[in-house]
Formats: C-alpha cells, structure tokens, sequence
C-alpha cells in the first residue's frame, strides 16, 4: 500500500477554522507537484500577501514537483466510460426532459458512466470539507443516489435573500454557490402600478451543476464536479454517471484559474487520486469565498 495516500478517515477529519485576522479559512488539497511553483507557495501560506513560504513549504513544492518528474509517462488505452445501465435509464429519461437537463442534451452532451479514477485534473485546489458532506451515508449500490450527486434534476427555484443599501441604492446578492448568475434583465412598467412606473432590473439564479467530462487531444478529462468528485472517491464510489461531450477549443472547456495548461496535457498529468496522494499534494486551508451579484442605482448629472 502507498503509504503517503490520504486516507478517508483523516480526510473526514479536516475542517474549517480561522486565522488571527478572524478569516474562515476552509481545508483543501492542493496539487503542489503541477501547480506552478509561485501559486504553490502562495496556497501554502493561505495566499496571505503579507506572508512568505518558509524554508520547509519550499521544499515541499519542489519535492511534489520531483515526484511527478519519476513518474512514467501517462498512457490509458482502455476508455474510462461506459454505457448507462439500465437501471438508470428512467433517470436519465427524467433528466432529459428536465428544463436544464434538456438545454445539455441540445448542446450535445450525452450521460455515460466514467471512471474517476482515470479522469485527467486540471483543478489546481478543491475544498474538501464540503466535498465529504455531499456523500455521507451514500452507498456505491444506491444507482439512483449517485445519479442524483452527479447530476442532480433541479426540484424548483431555490431562496436567494437580498439585502439592500438604501444609502447607496444597492442590492446585494450573496450565495456560497458559486453557480448565482445574472441570467437575464428586463425592463417595463409594473403591472397595476399608478402612472406605469418604469421598472429596470435583472433576473438572478442558481444554475444548476452538472459533472461534466471533456474530451480534449486524446484526453478525458472532469470539467466541473471535482468536489463531488472528491467526495464520491473518500467514499469508495468510482464509477458514476456523468455528461460527456467533445470538445475542439480548450477555450471551451477550460474555465480560468486552473493547472498551466502542459501540467494536465503533457506527459504526467494530474488523475483525480493524485488530490490524495501526499507525496504530489498538500492539505492547506484556503479563506472561505462566497459569490456575490451587486445591482446598483446611480444618479447623476451630466453636460448635454
């Protein structure tokens, strides 16, 4: 057995705290041995811009980088997909016909089950606490469980609760979902309103997450979904449905802020179980971020 794997029990056993200037900082793993050096020194030290990596954390950014250097060159000729079993069909069915589940079928995604321990990484850091709490008391046998981890069939509109600045005119939306989203304005008189009094706005929503799975160059790589990820792998679940799709332009699929682009398609890259492996990452406590969408008013007077 590697002796440098996380293992579940000390995974479960990470949670947040806070730092001496009262910041959440919540427990991640971070892929040190890809990342580049300067990042990987900056996560190491809670990307503080007042603190500097100490001798040891240098060290341990460029021992990561050492280990992925031994390592043989990638190959995976056996496809890490599969067919939907039958069971799930009729899940897959409901997840068709879904209002969100149906704009991915159009855009050609199709639901296959993947292997996540042979998905390519090009997430450098993944929270972790919330990744276990997605999946506690989930069984690899419960189909239908993982399916609705995976690709969960939104129920309806969920609460968004807005505060507002009267001072500055300001609306201020705050989730822990980083999926809030202006998905739309509108503008118009308010029905049944004296006098039709202009209305001018936008229209907020929690989009739904889906795991996803790309094909880039040769390559299958998880597109979005790496806490579930995570958490579905502590739990000894491999195999889950995902969407699947092609893709031609990495502009495409690569959102920004991920590994340097020759990490994940050179000839080492980062597996979803390399996030355990100690002796290429790191546990490190990153400050909590919750996503914020900000309307405001502004008057003002202007030469003609």
């Amino acid at each position: 057995m590697n002796q440098t794997i996380l293992d579940s029990t000390a995974l479960r056993s990470l949670t947040a705290t806070t730092d001496q200037t009262g910041r959440l900082l919540r427990p991640a793993r971070a892929l040190l041995g890809w990342m580049d050096p300067e990042d990987a020194k900056r996560v190491l030290v809670s990307n503080r811009g007042d603190a500097q990596a100490s001798a040891e954390q240098v060290r341990a950014v460029e021992t990561a980088h050492e280990a992925v250097g031994r390592r043989a060159t990638f190959k995976d000729p056996v496809s890490p997909e599969t067919d939907v079993p039958v069971e799930l069909l009729p899940y897959v069915d409901r997840l068709q016909k879904s209002p969100a589940g149906m704009n991915y079928f159009m855009e050609g995604w199709r639901v296959r089950i993947v292997n996540l321990t042979r998905l390519i990484s090009f997430q450098p850091v993944v929270f972790v606490d919330s990744a276990v709490e997605r999946v506690q008391d989930l069984k690899p046998a419960d189909v239908e469980g993982v399916a609705n981890i995976c690709l969960s069939i939104p129920a309806g509109k969920e609460p968004l609760a807005p505060t507002l600045d009267k001072v500055r005119n300001v609306w201020t939306v705050l989730s822990p979902n980083p999926n809030l989203r202006v998905v739309g304005q509108f503008a118009g008189p308010i029905p049944g309103a004296g006098g039709g009094a202009p209305v001018f706005g936008f229209f907020l929503a929690l989009m739904p997450s889906f795991m996803q799975v790309g094909h880039f160059q040769g390559r299958t790589i998880l597109r979005d979904g790496y806490h579930r990820a995570l958490g579905l792998l502590s739990s000894g679940i491999t195999e889950v449905p995902a969407f699947v799709r092609d893709f031609d332009a990495i502009e495409q699929l690569v959102p920004p802020g991920m590994l340097p682009q020759n990490a994940w398609l050179g000839p080492r890259p980062p597996l979803l179980p390399d996030y355990f492996d100690n002796a290429v990452a790191a546990t490190v406590a990153l400050p909590a971020v919750q996503k914020v969408v900000m309307v405001q008013a502004i008057e003002a007077t202007v030469s003609a």
